[in-house]
């Protein structure tokens, strides 16, 4: 009897590991185009001449106080080339950090990261 139930014990744990384990099965064939990335609608023609408007050109345009002409992409791509543009937002340790009131919410934040990280493209 004993021999009896443990078999039985045996073969219906054997069923249920067998039978609860399943494997999913992801089709990788096409593509998820529906998740967009954040940073693949960045656009300089549109977010980032917003930015550069809003916090940038009061004083960094030509005869402004500060250096540099921002309405002017050349200018602001030599900025992020020299490293100088990324430094002064995002350092939290730089000497002279822009904009100097603050104030930038995390999506301009994130969108001027990403338009950085692929290399200031002029799109």
């Amino acid at each position: 009897m004993t021999n009896k139930l443990f078999g039985a014990s045996l073969i219906g744990c054997a069923f249920l590991i067998f039978f609860s384990c399943t494997k999913e099965v992801i089709d990788i064939s096409t593509p998820d185009t529906s998740a967009i990335s954040f940073c693949d609608t960045v656009t300089y023609g549109t977010h980032i001449t917003d930015f550069l408007n809003t916090h940038c050109t009061t004083c960094h345009v030509a005869g402004g106080s500060g250096p540099g002409d921002f309405t002017n992409y050349s200018e602001i791509k030599s900025e992020l080339d020299q490293g100088d543009l990324e430094e002064k937002v995002f350092d939290p340790n730089t000497c002279s950090p822009m904009p100097p009131c603050g104030g930038l919410t995390t999506e301009e934040k994130d969108r001027l990261q990403c338009w950085i990280d692929a290399g200031g493209p002029n799109n």
